[in-house]
């Protein structure tokens, strides 16, 4: 089948501004459609009283009201009163909050309880202050880490659905709930994204098949799988899985895989038909890529298996588009790469075209004196113990050299005198001791050697 030109300029259909006003709480748009006589009455179901209208589908109307013994704001959902006429309708519509009150996910919508009243079907369920996924991308496509975060918060709770063994069989952006952050009215909180509306599902090997006529279409055109579109019987998790590959192809471009002009020509695309790549609308990483051509296969066993081997793909593909520099980041390193390289080719050359001869004595350049480097002493060697020394011996005195001895001449012995008459003879004078020699020379008085 040829591909339709037109397709390429799919955008959502604008608000009607005649039919718009804000809601008390001053955020949610609504029509004004939506001021039915259960909010001119101030109606009261099960103890909520009704406030606004929320939005409305094919299982039934929404409204946001207070319940006045929890002191808490909730969602309430209403069965038409054309579909409540209908006893299998009727059914379905329990069964729906028997279903999600079966899971306990912080990433599905919680049921708080289910009754009917003045014949009125109602199911009560906590109320989700924020938008949906399809309302998030109503004015531009999502970046690719808000349509992977919210795409991972409802896969988980799509995990413990169908842990419990429940095919959701209606997921699609407009049953996504992205919250604000908790205080605030327009920032998102994309990973605490819910899954909602269990309307359209089934359990897995569900022994009553009343509820299902043979060959019905159950789903949303555009986000069904093939299989699913020919016969709502055969859905099963991987069915799920091609939803919500649908989904994600929806918030990055901005419109499902596959439409046209009437639900028929939708639901033949989806059969027989490729979809469009999706890199064709945008630019997108290669991994995420891969992983929307994959759930959009139109033979399930070419899908993931289940929705926790789709969350692990979703996980890997935040991971890669992380790990991916920005742009302006590469620019920038490659500046300064650019810049670092020039300043050393620079500084090379000068160094290279310096002379040593143009350097004088008068001008060389002070050039750091290298620091010593620190001369590692060998280990000390451990002395050994001395050996006592013999004593020395004493030197034996020496004689002390003897001084001569001066020799006196023997005196002359005396002439014979001649015999006089005795006379007494004269004592001898005492002999004077001999005098030192002095330097001239001469000789004293006196000496007996004169």
């Amino acid at each position: 089948m040829a591909e339709d030109p037109d397709k390429t300029q799919y955008q959502q259909p604008p608000e009607d501004p005649e039919k718009t006003y804000i809601s008390p709480d001053g955020v949610t748009p609504i029509h004004k459609d939506a001021i039915d006589p259960l909010l001119k009455s101030n109606a009261t179901l099960g103890g909520v009283v009704l406030t606004r209208k929320l939005g409305s589908g094919g299982m039934g109307a929404v409204y946001h009201g207070t319940h006045q013994r929890l002191k808490r704001d909730v969602a309430i959902k209403i069965l038409p009163t054309h579909l409540a006429e209908d006893p299998d309708m009727v059914k379905r519509f329990i069964r729906e909050a028997q279903m999600a009150s079966m899971v306990k996910s912080p990433h599905l919508v919680n049921v708080l309880d289910v009754n009917q009243e003045g014949g009125v079907n109602f199911i009560v369920m906590e109320y989700v202050h924020g938008v949906t996924a399809g309302q998030m991308t109503r004015s531009a496509p999502a970046t690719e880490m808000l349509a992977l975060d919210v795409c991972i918060a409802a896969t988980k709770g799509l995990c413990a659905a169908h842990a419990q063994g429940i095919i959701h069989r209606d997921i699609k952006p407009e049953n996504i709930m992205v919250p604000y952050v908790h205080g605030s009215g327009s920032e998102l909180a994309p990973e605490e994204a819910k899954l909602m509306d269990l309307g359209l599902a089934k359990m897995e090997e569900a022994k009553d098949t009343s509820l299902t006529m043979a060959k019905q279409t159950m789903g949303t055109a555009g986000y069904m799988a093939p299989e699913q579109a020919m016969d709502a019987k055969t859905a099963d998790k991987r069915s799920d899985i091609f939803s919500m590959g649908a989904t994600l192809y929806a918030i990055l471009a901005g419109r499902p895989p596959f439409w046209g002009d009437s639900a028929m020509r939708i639901i033949m695309d989806t059969i027989t038909t490729p979809h469009v790549p999706l890199t064709q609308h945008r630019r997108v990483h290669p991994a995420v890529a891969r992983l929307v051509d994959k759930c959009l296969q139109k033979l399930p066993s070419r899908r993931y298996s289940d929705a926790i081997e789709l969350l692990a793909a979703l996980e890997d593909c935040k991971r890669a588009i992380l790990a991916v520099p920005k742009p302006s980041h590469i620019l920038k390193v490659g500046i300064i790469s650019i810049l670092v390289l020039a300043a050393a080719a620079g500084g090379a050359y000068l160094f290279l075209s310096r002379s040593p001869e143009a350097e004088t004595p008068y001008h060389q350049p002070q050039r750091p004196e290298p620091k010593p480097e620190p001369k590692v002493l060998p280990p000390e060697p451990v002395p050994e113990p001395k050996k006592p020394e013999p004593e020395p011996k004493k030197p034996e005195p020496k004689p002390e050299p003897k001084t001569p001895e001066v020799v006196k001449p023997e005196p002359k012995p005396p002439e014979p005198q001649k015999i006089e008459p005795a006379k007494p003879e004269p004592k001898p004078e005492p002999r004077p001791s001999p005098k030192p020699k002095k330097d001239n020379g001469s000789i004293g008085e006196g000496n007996p050697f004169d």
